[in-house]
């Protein structure tokens, strides 16, 4: 405590007015503090309802810690205050003695609703409380180190500036300092920066950039491995393997994508013309080609015309053929087409496919 009195010397101390006030005092500042911190219709133990009645307690009211009295249960709180006198030496009976109590009123004029007063939640201790409320921050932020405001990183001719903001790590929240220097910098557990790579603890990475925004962490939780999104751009958030970086971390180009479009799997059996094919019952199977030189199959039925001479090279009757007792030559038309293969490709335009990696 910050006030204390001394009563083991010898001699014996005289108690005086203010020698009781400076031992009150040592103790109600303490119990507002700490009223302050835990804020305002608050309940600290008791007051629980059954059978239609409310057991006694405490509650923090306007800053302050007051015992709660029971009694039926009613939509109000009214803090009851009364005094009691004492004889002082000159004779004189003077209000000496005051006490709050906590009661339940019908009434709501300059009263307060019962029902605006809170438990602490998850324990019925500041110290149960703080350790479920870490608890249940590490399993919101996901990971152990993210950043959850601030710590905006920019480069300018190849200087690293991040900006001072708020991070977690293993459930700790860290207030940290702006930097400015060379990439790439880590940011430890203990709030500080370093050029070099930390052998152990948590960090944070900037290389110029970051994985660990907590947008970003978010997006890795609730993606399933295997789950493929198609994005706009992005494509500088990989390294020349493929593998995503900065908030592309957990992610990887597909290679089975590159120059493709998806096809829906068939999956019900019902077959339907120019449309389903047994290929496409299996996932992952690739087909189909940029461009395609026509086989004579494919080739739609059509003729050619023919140019040739009329019989005796004159108007009238024309053969093809040969006389009797005379033989026919072969003969080969001219060609025609340039036998190039078309263009198989639909409209497009290029997106990027990543895939969620473990």
């Amino acid at each position: 405590m910050n006030r204390t009195i001394d009563f083991t010397q010898a001699g014996g101390l005289h108690l005086y007015q203010d020698t009781l006030a400076y031992m009150q005092k040592a103790y109600s500042d303490v119990s507002d503090a700490i009223a302050g911190i835990l804020g305002n219709k608050l309940i600290l133990s008791g007051c629980t309802e059954q059978n239609g009645s409310v057991s006694e307690g405490w509650i923090v009211i306007n800053g302050e810690v007051i015992p709660f009295a029971s009694g039926l249960k009613a939509d109000y709180i009214t803090i009851e205050t009364t005094t009691a006198t004492e004889q002082f030496e000159d004779g004189e009976q003077k209000p000496v003695y005051t006490v709050k109590k906590a009661r339940l009123s019908t009434i709501s004029s300059g009263n307060v609703a019962f029902s605006d007063f809170v438990r602490l939640p998850f324990g019925e201790n500041l110290k149960d409380f703080a350790f479920n409320v870490k608890t249940i921050q590490k399993a919101l932020v996901l990971e152990n180190e993210v950043i959850l405001s601030g710590c905006a990183a920019s480069v300018n001719a190849s200087i690293l500036s991040v900006s001072s903001g708020y991070c977690m790590f293993s459930g700790k929240l860290v207030q940290t300092p702006a930097y400015t220097g060379a990439s790439p910098v880590y940011l430890k557990e203990d709030g500080n920066y370093s050029n070099t790579l930390p052998i152990s603890g948590t960090y944070i990475t900037f290389d110029p950039y970051t994985s660990q925004r907590y947008t970003d962490v978010l997006n890795r939780a609730l993606t399933k491995v295997g789950k493929i999104e198609m994005y706009e751009t992005r494509s500088d958030r990989f390294d020349a393997a493929g593998i995503g970086k900065w908030e592309m971390k957990g992610f990887q180009l597909m290679e089975s994508m590159q120059g493709r479009v998806p096809l829906g799997l068939w999956y019900d059996g019902k077959s339907v013309d120019n449309i389903t094919d047994y290929a496409y019952t299996v996932a992952g199977t690739r087909g189909g080609e940029k461009t395609h030189t026509l086989s004579i199959a494919e080739m739609p039925k059509h003729n050619h015309d023919l140019k040739y001479l009329p019989k005796g090279g004159k108007d009238g009757d024309s053969v093809i053929g040969a006389q009797p007792g005379e033989t026919t030559n072969s003969s080969t038309m001219r060609e025609a087409g340039g036998g190039a293969a078309h263009n198989n490709v639909q409209p497009y335009t290029v997106v990027v496919y990543v895939k969620r990696i473990a």
